[in-house]
């Protein structure tokens, strides 16, 4: 675990000292010196970790502390992302209704072709 993560350590240091010494770097890292600047980055970088944190860690909660079979854990998920939409029936109703379909079936589709293919191997 500690390899990857000086791996990763390395690189960036690597990334910065080139981009320092580019005069038209691809990112600009002297940006980081402006405070409001740098903030922003870590709260965007914060919100982007808590929102996106959750999508990782719950089908694991699922499966590994409730015992959920995978099928049931895609299932609490279609229905976390229906329940995810916020206000959206009252704001938009017909583009939520249409959004909400499209969105369970494309679950639905993407949770039935494993157990299909899974289905397929199994066979002789």
């Amino acid at each position: 675990m500690l390899l990857p993560l000086a791996a990763g350590a390395l690189l960036v240091a690597a990334f910065v000292r080139h981009a320092l010494r580019r005069e038209r770097p691809l990112i600009d890292v002297r940006l980081l010196r402006v405070r409001s600047f740098a903030v922003a980055s870590v709260l965007t970088f914060t919100g982007g970790l808590t929102l996106f944190g959750g999508m990782f860690l719950l089908p694991l909660y699922y499966r590994q502390a409730r015992h959920e079979s995978v099928v049931a854990a895609g299932l609490l998920l279609v229905l976390a992302a229906v329940l995810a939409h916020g206000d959206g029936p009252t704001a938009f109703p017909r583009a939520f209704l249409w959004s909400t379909v499209f969105t369970v079936v494309a679950a639905l589709v993407g949770l039935c072709l494993p157990i299909r293919v899974a289905s397929a191997e199994a066979r002789p």
